[in-house]
């Protein structure tokens, strides 16, 4: 299928996407995005990011599959805050926090890597013209 193709499906579905040097970039809800990029001769790149502003990627645009490792950075960042604070006074309220914020992080984490592979995989299906 071609750029064009592409884009009338996109319309069709309505998704609202915008078109800049030969490739396409679809808005998707929650600050998803997913490029499709036809600049490279027989060969289409699928790629996707959270924007920033996101509660997983805080002031960084970051793409899907980095999220976990820099999340699991930031948790085990709070792990250590959190036993150094333990010491010093009851724990319980910490810790009831930090695990609700793991649980959360956990669930949209879930969350977007679901949502992007599913759409990236329909996109699959209609580049290849099935």
């Amino acid at each position: 299928m071609d750029k064009e193709s592409f884009k009338k499906q996109l319309k069709k579905y309505n998704f609202s996407f915008v078109d800049f040097n030969n490739i396409v970039t679809i808005r998707l809800e929650h600050s998803l995005e997913v490029d499709v990029d036809f600049n490279l001769f027989e060969k289409i790149l699928i790629s996707d990011r959270l924007n920033k502003g996101n509660f997983l990627t805080g002031i960084f645009p970051i793409k899907i599959k980095h999220i976990a490792v820099y999340n699991i950075l930031i948790l085990l960042t709070a792990a250590i805050i959190f036993i150094y604070e333990s010491r010093h006074f009851n724990s319980f309220p910490l810790l009831m926090s930090y695990i609700l914020v793991t649980g959360w992080v956990l669930l949209w984490n879930s969350y977007y890597n679901t949502k992007s592979e599913s759409i990236k995989s329909t996109f699959m299906v209609w580049l290849e013209g099935k």
